[in-house]
């Protein structure tokens, strides 16, 4: 298999993962293509790839502790924190005289 699309395959999966994903399972997505299976040093080749490729990007791939994982910058961090507003919980008066009495 070509590199170029090894490298789609693999930037298509990280970016939908939900978790970080580990190198040993990005390597197992390959287990069934026999010969065609990328080796363990082109798929390290591809990951340095893409990491050079988002250098300019908002996002970066990072490879945290459980894996690879594309995450926002930390220079943009402040305005992508912005799309979950979170706020302070209401508490009522009964709920707040009722923990006061505990």
């Amino acid at each position: 298999m070509e590199l170029e699309k090894l490298k789609k395959i693999i930037e298509a999966a990280l970016m939908v993962a939900a978790a970080p994903v580990s190198f040993d399972r990005l390597y197992q997505l390959f287990s069934d293509d026999g010969d065609a299976r990328p080796s363990r040093e082109s798929l390290r080749t591809i990951l340095e790839e893409l990491e050079n490729d988002y250098h300019s990007c908002g996002i970066e791939l990072v490879e945290v502790g459980s894996g690879y994982r594309f995450q926002a910058r930390a220079e943009v961090a402040h305005w992508i924190n912005r799309l979950w507003d979170e706020k302070n919980p209401r508490y009522s008066r009964a709920l707040l005289e009722t923990l006061a009495i505990i």
